[in-house]
């Protein structure tokens, strides 16, 4: 109960500053987006090949945004106030989109067949999640209509699609970056409270369209 009440206090220090950050704005409607910006990612490597954004068969690293230098890298993605830059497994570890790229970058492969059926608002048999295999609420199959009253703005298509592409879901990854940290748990908590978020964000970890104590207890087994 006590390391409980550490995160609740975590999580709303993490609230804090995104809003001071955001100039008021908790969160910003562009959350989620592609960009197509000057940064500096060289020093850091990519990620192991795998799934983000949305997307599969991907590898991606941070990067910070740059204003000088003769030949910077590009920032394709951004997640709240992280910039990204992404590209197919495909592609040579070294190389990087040059000053004309596409915004959005490299096309990676999505899987078709992975999304959220809308008139039974449910992830199709395609999609595969890493679940606690002793977390007995899980819906079967695992659900992609939490109520549109729950975010900032009505989910598309493509965001309820993302939902069902996201592995670690339900393991509590709200934010859709393949990682559970504190802002994720701040996610369920804002949602939990009745506060709305982002449409590319989705607390419901257990898959059952609602956002409740299921959810709490995967997320802070996954923070434990």
């Amino acid at each position: 109960m006590r390391k409980e009440k550490v995160l609740i206090t975590l999580v709303f220090l993490i609230g804090f500053f995104v809003a001071i950050g955001n100039s008021g704005k908790v969160f910003s409607a562009t959350d989620g987006v592609a960009v197509d910006l000057a940064c500096k990612c060289g020093t850091t490597v990519f990620s192991t090949c795998g799934n983000n954004f949305g997307k599969t068969n991907i590898k991606w690293r941070e990067c910070i945004r740059v204003t000088l230098g003769s030949n910077p890298d590009r920032c394709n993605w951004k997640v709240l106030l992280k910039l990204y830059q992404y590209q197919s497994c495909g592609a040579s570890p070294t190389a990087t989109p040059g000053p004309t790229v596409t915004p959005g970058g490299p096309t990676p492969t999505v899987n078709p067949l992975c999304k959220c059926l809308p008139t039974v608002n449910t992830c199709t048999n395609a999609c595969t999640f890493q679940k606690f295999p002793d977390i007995t609420t899980y819906a079967n199959p695992i659900k992609c209509g939490v109520a549109a009253g729950k975010f900032q703005s009505n989910p598309t298509e493509a965001n309820r699609n993302d939902w069902c592409r996201r592995q670690k879901k339900t393991k509590g990854d709200a934010s859709g970056d393949d990682k559970i940290s504190l802002l994720d748990y701040f996610y369920y908590v804002q949602s939990k409270a009745g506060a709305k978020v982002p449409a590319t964000v989705n607390p419901d970890f257990n898959g059952d369209n609602d956002i409740n104590n299921e959810d709490r207890a995967i997320i802070i087994k996954s923070l434990k």
